[in-house]
């Protein structure tokens, strides 16, 4: 039997990890694993403190227990979820192990979620566990492999193309089970939990295993628009099927709370359709540098002159080139998700114009499923901004000079 996978579906702010906290208290009789983007938010749910800013493991008492907050609505404190660590030079997924054989609930980060191979996953199914994910994970990723291994990987015939044509297979008859430090450990262990394929004779990807989900009783996913997302692609294409919940919206009109900068001088630069895209800000003329980052002081002094509430995201590689002084202490990456940490900002500046990496909608269109480029776009635009004071119903403002996002957020303010 399939296990039965439930996306709750609700704006930033709706309530969705208080809706599961609770929940998980009131079905205390099961096991339970949270996944999270961030180690803060892991925190969060466990109700534990990090021993400093440094070093992020949960405080302890002399005899070695965990340190609880205090129960509430917004923590499972109860419950006592219990980290994986790294011990000396193990890593965390020996530790998630030992914990999943002594029945604890267990609270991570997304990483250790696409780092689960075959044998965690058996663990997992023979223990009957429930998994949380709050916010999507990405099940497809590009993998970057050296050009010597390439080579020798099918020059040596060490791999093979299953019958589907992509799913690569590790030929043991060529290259026996080696110690972990070989040159070809890493593709290895790829290869044999079914998560590396090879589209098109030279596209490697790193692709989520199908058989992850199910090793899983219940999965509960808490997002917002889960339907752009690579993650809804990724079950479509694997036939996997899920059910929505959406959660009521809260009484707040967030269209009327985005302020757009519509300064014809401002976003002029941004016109062209591309412009922003990750390959394109890799082109930037030393002018649009130079006019992008004038912009950016402009705003700072003469429209958002009020201290430090701001933040800032660009394609990473070009943060040090666009970053500007009072902006670069607030750069937020365009992609992040579940953080509560820059709740306070008021002012924000997109500089990015997002497009799915060509060779995942490639992966999708294999597998004849159709993504839509704006929704993808907008939601990671919505994240983004959700970050912000935004989630807890009260204005922004925000300068978007690429015009099709700009556009696509000005539509989603008209319906929401």
């Amino acid at each position: 039997m399939d296990t039965k996978i439930t996306i709750i579906d609700g704006v930033c702010g709706s309530g969705k990890s208080q809706g599961v906290i609770k929940q998980m208290k009131e079905q205390s009789f099961k096991k339970w694993i949270c996944f999270t983007q961030f180690i803060s938010e892991c925190h969060r749910y466990a109700g534990t403190q990090p021993i400093s800013k440094k070093i992020d493991e949960p405080k302890r008492r002399k005899d070695g227990t965990l340190i609880y907050d205090e129960p509430s609505e917004f923590n499972c404190s109860e419950l006592e979820f219990k980290h994986p660590l790294r011990k000396g030079r193990g890593q965390k997924k020996e530790d998630l192990i030992e914990l999943l054989k002594q029945r604890e609930n267990i609270v991570t980060t997304h990483q250790m979620l696409t780092n689960i191979g075959s044998d965690v996953q058996e663990l997992i199914s023979e223990l009957s566990y429930v998994a949380v994910l709050d916010e999507v994970v990405d099940p497809i990723q590009e993998y970057k492999i050296t050009s010597n291994n390439k080579k020798e990987l099918f020059e040596h015939e060490y791999v093979y193309l299953a019958d589907d044509g992509v799913t690569l297979c590790w030929n043991y008859e060529k290259y026996p089970d080696r110690k972990k430090g070989d040159n070809f450990y890493k593709e290895k262990q790829l290869i044999d939990s079914c998560n590396l394929i090879l589209l098109d004779g030279s596209i490697y990807l790193w692709e989520m295993s199908e058989s992850l989900f199910n090793s899983f009783t219940e999965v509960y996913i808490l997002t917002y628009q889960f339907e752009g997302s690579p993650l809804m692609w990724f079950f479509k294409s694997k036939g996997i099927d899920y059910e929505v919940q959406y959660k009521p919206k809260p009484n707040v009109k967030y269209g009327d709370l985005i302020n757009i900068i519509e300064d014809e001088r401002l976003n002029s630069i941004g016109d062209s359709p591309n412009f922003l895209s990750s390959n394109r800000t890799k082109k930037l003329s030393q002018g649009e540098i130079r006019d992008l980052k004038a912009n950016l002081d402009h705003l700072r002094k003469r429209v958002w002159n009020d201290g430090e509430d701001r933040m800032w995201t660009c394609l990473g590689s070009a943060k040090d080139d666009l970053g500007v002084n009072g902006w670069k202490k607030g750069f937020v990456p365009f992609n992040i998700r579940g953080s509560n940490d820059y709740r306070q900002v008021k002012n924000c500046a997109y500089l990015f114009n997002v497009f799915l990496n060509p060779n995942i909608t490639k992966y999708f269109s294999k597998y004849d499923v159709t993504v839509n480029e704006d929704t993808y776009a907008l939601n990671s635009l919505l994240q983004w901004l959700f970050r912000s004071r935004l989630r807890d119903g009260k204005s922004v403002s925000v300068y978007i000079p690429s015009k099709r996002m700009r556009e696509l957020l000005k539509e989603w303010c008209r319906h929401n």
